[in-house]
């Protein structure tokens, strides 16, 4: 295989402006551009759902989270815990990968419930994430993350009282169970019992495979985590799964009933959105190295660079950032973490496009084919913002070219790891 070339990343200038970068917007801009000529993704349409599901979702906030233990939606912000960003961008996304799937089978009404319920999954879990990752202890943020299942299952559920005195901490988790509970509150107003069913079910195997990358956090204190089991099992804390199924429980809901024909063939669909939203995760590392490696949070570049030797437990267990990036930069490992990242998008563009060429006309395959595409896209952002070079932004473009040429670069080593990567599929 061709030897990839790509650049180095800093570790420098970790403190980038967390607001809503301009490249950000432009991208977003750029992509509905580029789907205007899709029946599912026509601009005014688009445009019209994303700006109203801002709002709704934005109105939601302010009035929900008005609750004695919670924090609220401006609370939020001024801890820090989230920023507007986080539910813009779930938005967008969630946007431009309902309609593709639901712009022929649901009114524009509906198409917005899903939107929001998925917009409060990214948000939900994105607020946790922040507390878990920096604030509570192992054992409290295992504690939060069952409490999270129960809220994103029970339509009855309720928020735990805080008895002892308050904190913006216990607050702000409470605040995320009441985001996340949104969620099956919109989808009891669909019929659609295969896909809920298997919606619940891909809740807890997301909690587990959370709760397993928090059980295996210390690497400087574990030998048995290894890439391998990363991506067997730690990889399955990704959203992708309960993303993708709102949407499929609106279509159940459309089309009346699914037959085992489309039932079989949206079990297809489901892998492909596993492996490319477990890409996600392994872009996410890259541009989050610096971070993971002063919180000591499993990180799938410094597996990479165990399993290459080019890095020791002891290395890690230095905590100095700076030479262990130097380490996995002049080794190349950075660059194959993300031909990782590569390996599984592709895997998953690939096998929904396979799907498309004998499935239904209801599903608008090139949007939602493209609307992954621009999931690569956003995946890499923060490391053009830090490697502002030619290199650099080739990778970035590389999202909306041809991707035999991203395909062809991928290292043998790398390869060899597709047997890890089979999607469980409930």
């Amino acid at each position: 295989m061709e030897k990839l070339q790509k650049p180095k990343f800093s570790p420098k200038n970790q403190n980038i402006n967390e607001g809503l970068n301009p490249l950000y917007t432009t991208l977003g801009i750029m992509w509905i551009f580029l789907g205007r000529s899709f029946p599912s993704l026509k601009i005014k349409k688009t445009l019209k759902i994303i700006k109203k599901g801002l709002q709704l979702f934005e109105d939601q906030l302010k009035y929900d989270l008005e609750l004695p233990d919670c924090l609220s939606y401006q609370a939020l912000i001024n801890e820090k815990y989230l920023k507007k960003k986080h539910w813009i961008y779930a938005d967008y996304m969630a946007t431009i990968s309902s309609l593709p799937l639901l712009y022929n089978i649901q009114e524009e009404n509906i198409i917005q419930e899903a939107i929001i319920a998925k917009t409060a999954i990214g948000t939900s879990t994105k607020l946790l994430d922040n507390i878990n990752d920096s604030i509570q202890t192992t054992d409290e943020a295992i504690s939060s993350l069952k409490e999270f299942e129960k809220s994103m299952i029970d339509v009855n559920y309720e928020v735990p009282r805080i008895y002892s005195i308050p904190t913006n901490m216990n607050r702000g988790v409470n605040s995320s169970y009441v985001i996340a509970n949104w969620v099956p509150k919109i989808l009891v107003r669909s019929n659609a019992p295969k896909m809920q069913n298997i919606y619940e079910k891909d809740v807890k195997k997301l909690i587990n495979g959370q709760i397993d990358s928090l059980q295996h956090k210390g690497l400087r204190d574990s030998k048995e985590i290894t890439i391998d089991t990363f991506l067997t099992s730690i990889s399955e804390k990704s959203i992708g799964d309960v993303w993708v199924d709102i949407d499929l429980c609106f279509m159940e809901d459309g089309l009346g009933k699914l037959d085992n024909n489309i039932f079989k063939n949206l079990t297809e669909l489901k892998k492909g959105y596993s492996w490319i939203f477990k890409s996600s995760l392994i872009y996410d590392d890259v541009q989050d190295i610096y971070t993971d490696i002063k919180e000591n949070a499993v990180n799938s570049a410094l597996l990479l660079g165990l399993k290459k030797e080019v890095i020791t437990y002891e290395n890690i267990n230095q905590h100095e950032p700076d030479n262990i990036i130097k380490k996995l930069n002049e080794s190349n490992t950075l660059n194959d973490t993300i031909s990782l990242a590569d390996m599984l998008f592709i895997k998953g563009i690939r096998h929904i496009e396979k799907i498309s060429e004998t499935n239904t006309d209801i599903i608008d395959w090139k949007a939602l084919l493209l609307s992954f595409r621009f999931v690569r896209l956003f995946n890499l952002r923060k490391i053009l913002i830090r490697n502002k070079n030619t290199e650099t932004f080739k990778l970035f473009l590389a999202s909306i070219q041809d991707l035999n040429k991203i395909e062809e670069k991928i290292p043998d080593h790398i390869l060899n790891l597709n047997k890890c990567i089979e999607p469980i599929i409930i």
